[in-house]
């Protein structure tokens, strides 16, 4: 993995947590660890089912190389619009001043705006993957024009050295034959 995209996942995941921690402070030290790592857990298993599906018939190996990358990308992202607001509204609910029905009633619009953001997600990683493809045909492609070319040079320069060698024979044929054709003349005599 390339070390600068690795630290911009790092960096992405760590203001993700800084963001989920400042509306879980009040929460008891126990219950500050519960809900950010269910939190994390839930989001990476969600979208490593959207990568999984965004991918389905297409070759394993280009889903598990950017699979990673996105499912680390995209997490964050992902607790970034849902899960700060739900923890004020979970927080609001145990201090009593939010209502039991209009707490569901955020968790309900949190998960369908989280639905849209996800099959927006799908589509974009279908792209992204459609893409990877694009890509790896083209250098295939390019590979193998490069190689049709050093094989026309090779029979290329096979073909000039046999011309060569041909002309080569030639004249000697041909040489060999003029010096066959005039008689040794002696001339002492």
């Amino acid at each position: 993995m390339d070390i600068w995209m690795m630290l911009a996942m790092v960096a992405v995941n760590a203001i993700a947590l800084f963001i989920i921690y400042q509306f879980v402070k009040k929460m008891s030290k126990m219950n500050k660890i519960i809900f950010i790592a269910i939190s994390f857990a839930v989001n990476y298993m969600i979208v490593s089912l959207v990568c999984i599906l965004s991918g389905w018939g297409m070759e394993e190996t280009i889903i598990e190389q950017s699979k990673t990358y996105l499912t680390y990308l995209f997490v964050p992202v992902n607790i970034i619009l849902s899960i700060p607001f739900l923890a004020a509204s979970y927080q609001k609910y145990k201090d009593k001043k939010l209502k039991p029905e209009n707490f569901v009633k955020r968790a309900i619009a949190v998960g369908i705006f989280m639905i849209i953001v996800l099959v927006v997600e799908y589509f974009y990683f279908q792209s992204v993957f459609e893409n990877i493809i694009d890509i790896s045909e083209n250098v295939q492609n390019a590979n193998q024009i490069d190689t049709n070319v050093q094989a026309n040079e090779t029979i290329t320069n096979e073909l000039e050295n046999s011309a060569m060698n041909e002309e080569q024979a030639n004249e000697m044929t041909n040489t060999m034959t003029n010096e066959a054709a005039v008689p040794y003349v002696n001339r002492e005599e």
